[in-house]
């Protein structure tokens, strides 16, 4: 009963996800990280479920971090905030890399825009699609609550 109520947990994130990055057009439909982690565990033991529930635990984690900053234009080192990149390596254990993109709006009154050259006037934001990230997190959530119910 487990496994059955595991997978169509999965199955509902993974369309979830797909019908999310669909309607934002300029992603593709896979998210190697939501097809990994359904391939890569048996989700009949329990020690399974942890290492899962710990997983979804940590992205959500990110995923908040994304979205809290998604107009940081500085941070410590002077620099707009590098998103949070979630995957898993070959061993299935998390990797979280910092994406580079960013959106550059002209914005002259801002505290943070560049003063002198090419760039003057313009500020740095992270390139964060708070909505994606959104719908992300509430995908995990629910898998993480639901996993949780299950151990």
């Amino acid at each position: 009963m487990k496994r059955y109520n595991l997978k169509l947990l999965f199955i509902l994130f993974i369309i979830t996800f797909a019908t999310n990055i669909e309607a934002q057009g300029n992603q593709k439909i896979n998210d190697s990280f939501v097809m990994k982690v359904y391939q890569l565990y048996s989700l009949d033991e329990e020690e399974n479920l942890c290492k899962l529930a710990a997983i979804l635990k940590k992205a959500i984690d990110l995923t908040i971090q994304n979205i809290k900053n998604s107009k940081t234009t500085r941070t410590i080192q002077g620099t707009f905030f590098h998103p949070y990149i979630i995957s898993l390596n070959e061993s299935n254990l998390l990797v979280v890399n910092r994406g580079e993109d960013y959106v550059k709006v002209y914005d002259p009154v801002h505290p943070d825009s560049i003063k002198f050259g090419d760039d003057a006037g313009y500020v740095y934001y992270p390139k964060i699609n708070v909505r994606m990230e959104a719908e992300r997190l509430n995908a995990l959530f629910h898998l993480f609550i639901n996993i949780n119910k299950l151990e």
